[in-house]
């Protein structure tokens, strides 16, 4: 009987981009600012301030979805993460063998002596 095997889908928690922080943060201005700074075009100061803002709205939004992402067994990706989640849900991991590399080198010289 075969298994089917679901595909796991990162998730995002805020479903936010550029273009929606950028929105906001113009509407949140024009309602609040208004007689302070009217130009909110791309060419205008107060765009250059609203873009800076939707910026690093935009990254963080990404770096808090992958960190919640590493959260997950399922969709984890970085190494450590993966090998810290499934220590803690119990199974234990041998570490790296003493390697013999220098016996077998020696051995097959003193074959060829």
């Amino acid at each position: 009987m075969a298994s089917k095997i679901k595909s796991v889908r990162p998730r995002s928690y805020l479903n936010r981009d550029f273009d929606s922080f950028r929105a906001e943060l113009v509407e949140y201005a024009r309602t609040y600012f208004s007689d302070k700074i009217t130009d909110f075009s791309e060419n205008g100061m107060g765009g250059l301030f609203v873009e800076m803002a939707a910026y690093v709205g935009d990254v963080m939004s990404y770096y808090l979805d992958h960190q919640f992402n590493e959260l997950d067994i399922q969709t984890a990706v970085e190494p450590g993460n993966i090998e810290r989640l499934v220590r803690m849900s119990g199974v234990k991991i041998q570490g790296a063998a003493p390697a013999t590399a220098k016996r077998y080198r020696v051995q097959l010289l003193q074959q060829l002596v």
